[in-house]
């Protein structure tokens, strides 16, 4: 058994799997495994993992027919012998004392999970070789309903957190969903009875630059599944969490306008992509979340838009409320340049006193 357990999922990532992989190696923390499941790639991504594992016997490489990320990671999370896991992407990397940093966590709280803050703090891929090492203790003994709605905001990503496994092994991803999968799971985590530690420690490379990310889809589909994953995670808070409703007006408050620029934003600019059935189930998701929260989660423009959708009237609105939309936008980045260089000009001044 090893400590901790990395799970990496991998679909036609060669170009960047082996700087992947070198991140793994190159933990200064040593005792680990890493489960690799090579989820039907055909770009020669299994050979990579294939020559890895002959070499280091910490990497546990599984080959399956392509079945998506979810059934990937599922697979993986079957296979775990550690007593922490962390998911890695492969085409991501983290920094070289990442493992050291999260045992030295672990034995200072003797907690169940630990939550890196600002949850989507990651690096640029070119960046993670020169990061200071060591971390910050920045709250133990959390709760999970206090990480959703409190200050550090516990929802979206799967990376950038480190689960025991006795716990959490077993919840599991969605299949045959490619986008907000993750968003899912880690609701389900937080529904886990468990305390969570929070550290500042950023470590995770993250990828922007890949042009088949899932993130990139301009599918009507894709914007639908972001609106569901607001539903979920309003459902699971009263199901799974205790919440009150003002604990789900809080994550409302605090989480609408993430999804509404994440989903609704962007599929008010392609519109005219969705068909009759589209717009109807983005309808009827927004409609379950406000039911579920009890308040409109996103902005009123916003309701404006999907009612002009439901009323069939978006060709005669849409153009003018986009040019209001860009003349806000103006104003508001205006404003916020002449209050930096006033700024400036203060900071100046009180040197220049002192």
């Amino acid at each position: 058994m090893s400590v901790f357990s990395i799970i990496i999922p991998v679909y036609n990532v060669a170009p960047w799997l082996r700087e992947c992989l070198d991140s793994i190696v190159a933990q200064t923390f040593p005792d680990w495994e890493c489960i690799c499941v090579d989820d039907g790639s055909s770009d020669g991504s299994g050979e990579i993992l294939d020559e890895y594992a002959a070499v280091d016997s910490r990497f546990r490489v599984f080959h399956q027919s392509n079945a998506g990320v979810s059934a990937a990671r599922n697979m993986a999370l079957d296979r775990i012998t550690g007593d922490y896991f962390t998911f890695v992407d492969g085409d991501d990397a983290i920094v070289p004392d990442t493992l050291e940093c999260f045992d030295a966590a672990f034995q200072e709280t003797h907690d169940d999970a630990i939550l890196c803050w600002p949850h989507c703090d990651f690096l640029k891929i070119d960046e993670y070789r020169n990061v200071p090492g060591g971390f910050s203790l920045l709250d133990r003994g959390q709760a999970p309903l206090s990480l959703l709605i409190g200050r550090h905001h516990a929802n979206g990503y799967a990376v950038s957190r480190v689960y025991r496994t006795t716990l959490f092994r077993v919840v599991r991803f969605k299949k045959g969903i490619s986008i907000t999968e993750d968003t899912r799971y880690q609701t389900d985590c937080l529904c886990v009875p468990a305390r969570w530690t929070v550290i500042r420690k950023r470590y995770y490379a993250y990828r922007v630059d890949r042009p088949s990310s899932a993130w990139k889809s301009k599918a009507p589909r894709h914007f639908i599944r972001w609106i569901e994953a607001f539903s979920y995670t309003a459902r699971k808070m009263r199901d799974g969490m205790g919440a009150t409703d003002d604990d789900v007006k809080v994550f409302a408050h605090r989480w609408g306008l993430s999804y509404a620029q994440n989903a609704l934003h962007p599929a008010f600019r392609v519109w005219k992509t969705f068909s009759s059935t589209d717009r109807e189930e983005l309808w009827e998701n927004v409609k379950e979340g406000r039911d579920l929260c009890g308040v409109w989660p996103f902005r009123w423009t916003d309701l404006a838009r999907l009612t002009a959708w439901k009323l069939g009237i978006d060709r005669l609105l849409f153009p003018p409320l986009f040019f209001l939309d860009r003349v806000r936008y103006a104003i508001k980045w205006r404003w916020k340049r002449i209050e930096d260089s006033l700024e400036g000009c203060f900071q100046k001044k009180m040197t220049h006193r002192q």
